[in-house]
């Protein structure tokens, strides 16, 4: 399970980019017992963690920490070690603003000169170009619900 936390007023609409939040995961069979619940922190507001997507074992960030235009990074939900994610997207020249697990690939939305794009990769990197406008992003794509141990 991941619980988002934001540290500052989101406003009456909510968007897939956030800022001051924290990240937070838990093994869904926890849940049943709120008060032993082993909620543990993955990313804080220093972070820079503006979007995400899980698969059935991971979750990919988009952080701007260290990378001005942002990178995505991959931490093991087993083990949420943000000191130990892996980059899987580098930095460059576009502005990483959004990612999508679907199956076994990872689309990543950019931001190149005021026009939207979409890498894909497998999800241990090596991404490709795949033009794409703002409008098909999300209905372009179906996401992938796995049923694991993190939800």
């Amino acid at each position: 399970m991941l619980a988002v936390v934001s540290h500052g007023a989101l406003g009456p609409h909510t968007s897939e980019q956030l800022s001051d939040c924290s990240l937070y995961v838990a093994p869904r069979a926890a849940l049943a017992d709120p008060a032993t619940c082993p909620w543990r922190k993955v990313a804080g507001v220093a972070d820079g963690v503006t979007a995400f997507a899980t698969s059935h074992d991971t979750l990919y960030l988009v952080s701007h920490r260290d990378a001005p235009r942002s990178h995505v990074l991959a931490v093991p939900l087993a083990v949420p070690d943000l000191s130990r994610a892996r980059v899987v997207v580098p930095a460059g020249e576009r502005v990483v603003e959004a990612v999508l697990v679907v199956g076994d690939r990872l689309l990543v939305r950019d931001l190149d000169g005021g026009v939207h794009r979409v890498r894909h990769a497998p999800l241990s990197g090596d991404e490709r170009n795949m033009p794409c406008s703002p409008m098909c992003w999300p209905s372009c794509c179906t996401l992938s619900r796995g049923h694991d141990e993190y939800g």
